[in-house]
């Protein structure tokens, strides 16, 4: 068995980011169920993946197959240089370096002018929002809580609805301008902007945010639960904002 070639998007990163790592492996049947080690030569060594080498390959004897690693970068690395290694029962290969940098998440609470209290998919909490409005836009600014780490890309959806529960206005796009929810760590802290245009006149009445997340590849919505744990309808967090007069501001 040898490892023939690896493809890393990129060897620029930082603690707690997600990392791609394609081998190209060359063996036969019997390499199948071998054991494999990723190891960050850090101190101390940190393992970020373990498992079989290709349990799930029809592998003809001389064949190279790839073999695609999903890991992450521990969140305690320190800044520096380091190498990757790839350990198998046939020995320990040092194959490639990684520069880990310092990191630029944050983990404190910002203030907000709406706390909110709920939870999507177990694993993001939607801590609070901003609202303002400057002439035909309005801005909504939401802070995100990851409560655990996702595997996942989620879209944001931001709707607002008018007093007769049409749809007026709407925002789609992944958080904080393509920030990934892939990319997330436990406890950080993420500011993200939506603007939504507003239609020409709008009727007065009582307006409301409907907020969540969802698969883009599938479109299914993160499950959202509400202060004690209730499911909301639609899996969507809805925020009241007010009654607004027509060329008032709210």
């Amino acid at each position: 068995m040898t490892l023939v070639g690896y493809t890393l998007p990129t060897t620029n990163t930082e603690p707690g980011a997600p990392l791609t790592l394609d081998l190209l492996i060359q063996g036969d049947e019997r390499h199948r169920t071998l054991p494999l080690t990723l190891t960050l030569a850090s101190d101390p060594p940190a393992a970020i993946f373990t498992g079989a080498l290709a349990p799930d390959a029809a592998w003809r004897s001389g064949e190279v197959i790839c073999r695609r690693l999903h890991v992450r970068i521990p969140t305690a690395t320190a800044p520096g240089d380091y190498l990757l290694h790839l350990s198998t029962p046939a020995g320990d290969q040092p194959f490639t370096r990684i520069t880990v940098r310092p990191s630029t998440r944050i983990f404190e609470l910002p203030e907000v002018a709406r706390l909110v209290t709920a939870t999507l998919g177990g694993a993001i909490r939607l801590y609070g929002a901003d609202i303002t409005r400057d002439g035909d836009a309005l801005t909504v600014r939401l802070v995100w809580q990851s409560l655990a780490p996702l595997t996942t890309s989620e879209k944001v959806f931001v709707h607002l609805v008018g007093p007769d529960g049409s749809l007026l206005a709407q925002s789609d796009a992944l958080p904080a301008g393509g920030y990934g929810t892939e990319q997330w760590v436990e406890g950080e802290v993420v500011s993200d902007e939506h603007r939504l245009m507003l239609p020409p006149d709008p009727p007065p009445g009582r307006y409301r945010l409907r907020i969540g997340m969802y698969d883009p590849a599938t479109g299914a919505r993160l499950a959202a639960t509400g202060e004690r744990g209730e499911r909301l309808t639609d899996d969507a967090v809805e925020l009241e904002i007010g009654e607004w007069e027509i060329g008032e501001l709210p």
